[in-house]
This record gives structure tokens, C-alpha cells and sequence, in this order.
């Protein structure tokens, strides 16, 4: 074998990717040709975030030779990182049809199909590679997940422990322990689990979000919002979207009932609240309960830039919501002020809307929805306020702006949950 190819194999091996593409590049300078080196070359890029190289070699590996199982991997792998998992779907099936004999084949097939939550074909995935490898640990822990999903708990602790007393060093087994207790609702022995997966590869991100839910975890009221969370993540897009759909009609039915009889109102208010802080509570709780992690030592560690950038902005809208609630009693327009306390509030939904969507045009739009509203609903309150002071025409034109900015604001409150649900669904490519 070409030395220089042998040395990229192995760097690629340790994750030393930027070795390995100088090495692989050395091997092809020699053999421009070699369809496993284009190969390596195409996992090398793809690890280090060069998506458009790294699928050009992939491409090139394939031209090279189009009867290459590894080839077809190699694509697969990259099309993946890319967010493109239908295309990534069939790149690995054609690896599949090439060679079935390959448990890592059928393990990338099963990672792909959960990433789509399609949990049951992930489990057949998975299934049959373990059945070519046993000790696969990718393999397993796909299966130990999509157990998970389909509320197989205790099969999916059963599979992960097996896979960590085969390699009790492997990080990725410990972090899908961890989320498997979360799902359990056993947030203090998750911890340890994703505790020791971040020692064993600092760099693991699904270990690092596993910690931060497992200490928020030990408030109950968040514990039970998880459960909510976790419980709707296991479920299909169509019927998140049933939920969220019969939830906004359900509320819609008791306001027309108490509207039509109003005996039925002090009955139906309680309900309607209910529903509306719990609404409130699915946008608000993680961020809120991340702004209460900065007091925790270890949870202010664990927090990423961005969640403490969005507990601060969400922070700062419930802290101005409780300022002009607190206000209201003493000043003259305590309706204007309790309509302030309500408008902050509601602005944490786009702010964490933009948060959830993936980075790309869908948090893009996202920020521009939420400005809009911001500026919206703090300049019809701003100037609803200091229009007090006006008089004659000015005070009649500050009226309509306000009148104007307001219904902006309230036209994007009953847009924001559609708009934020669909911008957050879409994994735009890269």
C-alpha cells in the first residue's frame, strides 16, 4: 500500500483530519486514480466542516469506481454531515446492495433512519448488523436509541450496558445511558453518565446537553415538563402536529362555549389559563431554567454560549413582564401597563422559537419575525405611555401608530407557534 495513504488511514483513525488530508493528498498526488483514497479523502473533509470538497471527493471516489461499497459509505457519511439525509439514505442503500455483509453499512443506515424518526426501520437497521458484528458499538447504540423512542426503556438500558461492559470507555454509550435514564425521569443517575462521557471526549455535544437537562431535572416542575418534551420528541411530525393543532382548537371551542353561555365561563377560565401558561411554559421553561443554571456552578460550565445568550434575552423579558406587573397598581393607565406585562411575556415565544430553529435561513427568518415583533409591541407600549402626555392632533396620530404597532405585534402572536413550529422542524442543509 501507498505509505502516504496507509499514514492518512491512520490519522483518520486517531481524528487527526487535517494529517490525514495532507497525507491523502500526498497518496493521490501519486495516484490520482485511487478510489479508497478519494475516499478517505471525502471522511477527512466532511470532518472538518469542508462540505463541498469533501463531496466533490466522494463524487471523484465513485467515478473512480462506481462498484465500490466503501465509495457509496464515503458519500453517505458526507451527505449526512451535510443535513442531507434522504439523499445520504440512498447512498448508503446502494453501499447496502453492494456489499449486505458490512455491519457499518447497515449501522449508518440505522442512524440515518433515526435522524428521519422513522424508529422502527432504524431497529431493523441496527438489528442486522448486529447480526453480521454483535460488539458493533455504533450499531448498538442505534438500537439502544430507537428502543428508547419506541418506549422499550428497559431492552434499550439492557443493550447499552452490555455495549459498555464490552468498552466501558466509549463516550457515545455513556451519553445514550444518560438520555435513556432522562426518559426514565432518573435525571440524578443520568448525570454520572453524561459526566463521564464529556471526560471521555470533552468535545461530545449530546453529552453536554444530557448534563444540562439532567440538572435542571432535579426541579420538579421541570422534570415534568421534560417528561412532556421527551415524550413529543418520540412521537411522528404528523402527530406533534396534532397535538399542537387539537390543543389551539380545543382552546378555541371553550372560548366559543363560554361566549355562548356565559354560565359556563368561571369553568371554562381555569381551563383556558391552564392551557395558555402551559403553552407559554413549552416555549419559556428551558431557557428560563437555564438563566436558573448560571447560579450552579457546574451547570454554568456546562451552559453553551448560545443558551446563555437566550437565557439572558428571555431573562430580560419575563424580569420587564414582572417590572410592569409590579408597576401596575401605582400609576394612572394601569390597564396600558398590565397589556406591557402581557406584551413581554409573549415576546419570549419568537426569541425562543429563533433559538430552537437550526442555524441557516430558518434562524434567520426567524430573527427578523422576532424583531418585527419586538419593535412592535415595545413601541406601541413606549408610545402608548408617553401619548399620555400628548394633546390634540398629536395625541390622535400617536394613537393610530399605537393602534398600528399593537396590531402588528398581536397579528405575529397568533402567527408566532405555526411559524416557529414549521422554521424549527427544517434542518436546512450545509
Amino acid at each position: 500500500m501507498n505509505r502516504h495513504l496507509a499514514r492518512g488511514e491512520l490519522l483518520l483513525r486517531q481524528h487527526r483530519n487535517d494529517l490525514a488530508v495532507e497525507e491523502l493528498r500526498l497518496a493521490l498526488a501519486e495516484e490520482p486514480g485511487n478510489a479508497f483514497a478519494l475516499s478517505l479523502l471525502a471522511l477527512a473533509l466532511g470532518a472538518l466542516e469542508q462540505f463541498d470538497d469533501a463531496q466533490r471527493s466522494a463524487a471523484e471516489a465513485i467515478t473512480a469506481a462506481p462498484d465500490s461499497p466503501f465509495a457509496h459509505y464515503a458519500m453517505a457519511v458526507v451527505l449526512s454531515e451535510r443535513r442531507d439525509t434522504v439523499a445520504a439514505l440512498a447512498s448508503i442503500r446502494e453501499a447496502i446492495r453492494l456489499d449486505p455483509a458490512r455491519p457499518e453499512n447497515h449501522a449508518l443506515q440505522g442512524s440515518l433512519l433515526l435522524q428521519s424518526r422513522r424508529w422502527e426501520e432504524a431497529l431493523a437497521s441496527a438489528d442486522r448488523a448486529l447480526s453480521l458484528d454483535p460488539g458493533d458499538e455504533t450499531a448498538n447504540n442505534v438500537r439502544a436509541m430507537a428502543l428508547v423512542q419506541l418506549g422499550r426503556r428497559e431492552e434499550a438500558g439492557s443493550t447499552l450496558a452490555a455495549t459498555l461492559a464490552r468498552n466501558p470507555e466509549d463516550s457515545w454509550t455513556h451519553a445514550n445511558l444518560g438520555w435513556t435514564l432522562l426518559h426514565e425521569g432518573d435525571g440524578r443517575r443520568a448525570l454520572p453518565h453524561f459526566q463521564e462521557a464529556l471526560r471521555l471526549d470533552p468535545n461530545n455535544e449530546w453529552a453536554r446537553q444530557g448534563v444540562v437537562e439532567a440538572l435542571k431535572a432535579s426541579n420538579p416542575l421541570y422534570a415534568l415538563l421534560l417528561r412532556y418534551f421527551l415524550w413529543m420528541n418520540r412521537l411522528s411530525r404528523k402527530a406533534q402536529w396534532a397535538i399542537v393543532i387539537g390543543g389551539w382548537f380545543g382552546n378555541s371551542l371553550l372560548a366559543d362555549a363560554a361566549n355562548a353561555r356565559p354560565a359556563l365561563a368561571p369553568w371554562v377560565f381555569p381551563i383556558r389559563a391552564a392551557y395558555l401558561v402551559f403553552a407559554w411554559l413549552t416555549w419559556s421553561a428551558e431557557p428560563l431554567f437555564n438563566l436558573l443554571l448560571r447560579l450552579n456552578r457546574y451547570g454554568r460550565l456546562a451552559l453553551s454560549d448560545e443558551q446563555r445568550d437566550e437565557s439572558t434575552w428571555i431573562g430580560a423579558c419575563v424580569g420587564a413582564a414582572l417590572f410592569c406587573l409590579a408597576l401596575s397598581p401605582f400609576v394612572v393607565d394601569r390597564t396600558l401597563w398590565l397589556l406591557g406585562a402581557g406584551m413581554f411575556a409573549f415576546l419570549v415565544m419568537p426569541i425562543a422559537a429563533r433559538y430552537n430553529c437550526q442555524p441557516g435561513w430558518p434562524r434567520r427568518a426567524m430573527s427578523v419575525f422576532a424583531s418585527v415583533m419586538g419593535i412592535s409591541g415595545i413601541g406601541a407600549f413606549v408610545l402608548g405611555v408617553a401619548s399620555n402626555r400628548f394633546e390634540g392632533a398629536a395625541s390622535e396620530g400617536a394613537v393610530h401608530l399605537v393602534t398600528a404597532l399593537g396590531t402588528t405585534y398581536v397579528a405575529g402572536l397568533i402567527v408566532c407557534p405555526w411559524i416557529g413550529n414549521i422554521l424549527q422542524m427544517i434542518r436546512p442543509k450545509r
